[in-house]
């Protein structure tokens, strides 16, 4: 099985949150951080297809039936600029619905990109030849 939020935070994604489809506020709340994020993020919404393959019920639990929640809210005590916390989170059983992880220091991908770019000596292509010959 995939794991999305420990996929997004294996790649280095800067924002990673998650939310459920029933819980529209919240749910927009985060996309609204996520979209002024200056960095890469995701807010990864469980909706579940109730037509088909229903897994609303395993989701949200059922204490008449004695299904426990899948999903549960991040405790307000987590530390979502701690990476070693957002890796235990989003590792541990469930499915976290909040804010996991932010980097504070995030850059937006054109500053990183212009970062990387003056630190390249520009080469004319004879130079990178001459580099290639054995």
């Amino acid at each position: 099985p995939v794991h999305p939020l420990n996929l997004f935070m294996t790649l280095g994604v800067s924002f990673v949150a998650s939310s459920f489809s029933s819980k529209v506020k919240e749910m927009a709340e985060l996309i609204l951080q996520g979209m002024e994020h200056p960095g890469f993020a995701i807010v990864h919404v469980n909706s579940p297809c109730t037509t088909y393959n229903n897994t609303y019920e395993i989701l949200k639990g059922d204490p008449k039936n004695n299904i426990p929640p899948v999903v549960y809210d991040i405790p307000a005590s987590h530390d979502s600029s701690d990476h070693a916390a957002a890796m235990a989170l989003v590792q541990a059983e469930g499915i976290p619905l909040g804010l996991g992880y932010k980097e504070p220091n995030s850059l937006p991908l054109d500053e990183r990109v212009a970062a990387t770019t003056s630190k390249a000596k520009a080469r004319t292509a004879d130079e990178i030849f001459d580099a290639l010959v054995i």
